[in-house]
């Protein structure tokens, strides 16, 4: 039970670096899309997939693809529990370089290393130049063979003693190169497990020594061919029999696999030319990444200063107005502008709003976030003085009132007093009548 519980502990120690390690680099791609780094059109993939160091720092670096098409890289780090984007000039250069390097070097690898004739940095082809060291040990009896048959002719000796010392000196290139591809591998595999700017460029000067080591084979096995052909011309010169001829000829036959020498250097001189250019380009747009980097940073304080929660916005108007774009909708709609005692912090909100959302348009960001630093001033100024207060007119409605039915009893009066006879008349007028009617009636 003891011995299970050991066993349990180490297999977590082994897998909670790599939990951990994948754990942030998915927080990585979060962090990029939620920070809004990427534009609608964009997306990010994480085809890189080690940190590259740089100094003491480690950065994830992040290809940006729209569509299928790559375009740039964004840089981030994780620092003391959060992530920030990459920042220093030579460091982004360095970075992206790097990452520009690494992403090319993977994709002409995926294309090459099904061939290995085409792609030499593999261990078929260590056994393959191992296999051929021993093949030319071989070859080095067999032309012992032949030197014996060749005691008439002591020129032609001198010339297998040559080939001998030819053979040895083949035997040892190749069997260094398949040293050099052993070293070579070894390093880009642990390069590519703990990439870091600064082996970069070592990274290629092991590919380079290795085309070199190849190159220098391909010429010896040149030379050697060369020289073999001469001999087998003197052979058929030779007084013997067509039998012995023959024999003679297929001791003295070259392996088959240093044969596919030139084919393997002309492969690896495509595949070096191929190198040297992404490790050019990645160089010669290093500069351009890291603006284009710089410039996305900007967009971002720019977007986020103008369409995200803004809380220097919330504490200064008490919660009201929280996000920038918002505030200027709410503020200057159209039942609400005139009503702002701070008309000309209405007129400036307006104006900075719009030049904030042109220099966006234009990719002037920086513009931009000074302008909405200024629409957010005048949003602030015009919540804090609010809005007018009703003007007093001085007017008492209630006096005004019973001022009204005063004027219409006094006229009512003066107009009964003007009229009193007539009144009187047609009020004695109504009481003979009265009583007419009701004599009438008995």
């Amino acid at each position: 039970m003891y011995r299970k519980f050991i066993i349990a502990l180490m297999l977590a120690a082994l897998l909670f670096p790599a939990s951990a390690y994948a754990a942030e680099y998915f927080s990585a791609l979060d962090f990029i899309t939620g920070e809004s780094l990427l534009e609608p059109h964009e997306s990010a993939r994480m085809l890189i997939e080690s940190k590259i160091s740089d100094g003491d720092d480690e950065y994830w670096v992040v290809p940006v693809f729209i569509a299928d098409s790559f375009t740039e890289f964004i840089g981030v780090k994780y620092d003391l529990g959060d992530f920030l984007p990459a920042d220093g000039d030579v460091t982004l250069r360095s970075l992206f370089k790097t990452g520009y390097i690494m992403l090319n070097y993977e994709s002409i690898k995926t294309q090459l290393a099904q061939d290995a004739e085409k792609w030499l940095f593999s261990t078929v082809n260590v056994q393959f130049m191992l296999d051929l060291s021993n093949a030319l040990g071989n070859e080095s009896f067999d032309l012992a063979t032949v030197r014996n048959e060749l005691t008439a002719s002591p020129e032609l000796q001198s010339d297998v003693d040559l080939l001998q010392s030819q053979l040895t000196s083949l035997k040892t290139k190749a069997a260094g190169l398949a040293v050099k591809i052993t070293i070579a591998t070894d390093f880009e595999f642990e390069f590519f497990r703990n990439p870091g700017t600064g082996e970069i460029n070592s990274l290629k000067t092991q590919f380079n020594d290795t085309f070199a080591l190849l190159a220098g084979l391909k010429s010896a096995v040149d030379t050697y061919e060369s020289d073999l052909d001469k001999l087998r011309q003197k052979i058929a010169t030779l007084d013997f029999d067509v039998q012995t001829k023959q024999s003679l000829n297929s001791l003295i036959a070259s392996p088959d696999r240093l044969r596919r020498i030139p084919t393997f250097n002309t492969n690896a001189t495509l595949l070096q030319s191929r190198i040297e250019t992404i490790y050019s380009d990645g160089l010669s747009k290093a500069p351009q990444f890291a603006s284009g980097f710089e410039s996305r940073i900007e967009r971002n304080t720019a977007y986020k200063a103008m369409y995200v929660f803004n809380s220097s916005l919330f504490e200064k108007t008490d919660g009201t107005l929280t996000i920038l774009i918002d505030a200027y909708e709410s503020l200057l709609a159209d039942d609400q502008t005139y009503l702002w005692k701070d008309q000309e912090s209405v007129q400036s909100l307006r104006e900075n709003w719009k030049l904030a959302e042109q220099y966006f348009a234009d990719k002037k960001y920086s513009l931009a976030v000074e302008s909405a630093g200024y629409a957010e001033k005048n949003a602030i100024d015009i919540y804090k003085l609010g809005i007018q207060e009703p003007e007093e007119t001085g007017i008492n409605v209630d006096l005004l009132i019973n001022g009204a039915v005063l004027i219409i009893v006094l006229i009512i009066i003066i107009y009964a007093l003007r009229n009193r006879g007539r009144l009187a008349s047609v009020v004695s007028k109504g009481d003979t009548e009265v009583e007419i009617g009701g004599w009438e009636n008995r």
